[in-house]
């Protein structure tokens, strides 16, 4: 997808993930993507950033990029590190995520943890 991109760079503690779904509404928006739409980037970063951050702990990043295209966004973070705990992807966040998102993907391991997804036709 090629479009507009904007990198943030915030700490990896769930405090900050009211910042992220005001990010993801403005990026969602514009996009072109309708109300609904928007809410539903909202609620897929919320997941997905959720699921990635648990049990991280002080001291790491959340780099996400936001892809803003014509009808479409796409959202990529990633915590990278040696020595990340154990990370469950919970069944709750995915299904959630299958339903709001046209494309997801959630990752978490030893030294990396990451989502991708996409809202829209891109």
């Amino acid at each position: 997808m090629s479009g507009d991109a904007i990198e943030l760079s915030l700490p990896a503690d769930p405090r900050y993930l009211a910042f992220l779904r005001v990010a993801v509404r403005g990026a969602a928006a514009a996009a072109g993507l309708g109300v609904d739409r928007v809410d539903d980037a909202a609620q897929a970063m919320d997941e997905a950033a959720a699921g990635i951050l648990e049990g991280v702990g002080p001291g790491r990043s959340l780099e996400v990029l936001l892809t803003v295209g014509s009808g479409s966004l796409r959202a990529v973070g990633e915590i990278v590190g040696d020595g990340l705990p154990p990370a469950p992807v919970h069944d709750l966040a995915l299904a959630v995520l299958g339903v709001v998102a046209d494309r997801h993907e959630v990752v978490t391991g030893a030294d990396r943890r990451g989502f991708d997804f996409t809202i829209g036709d891109g």
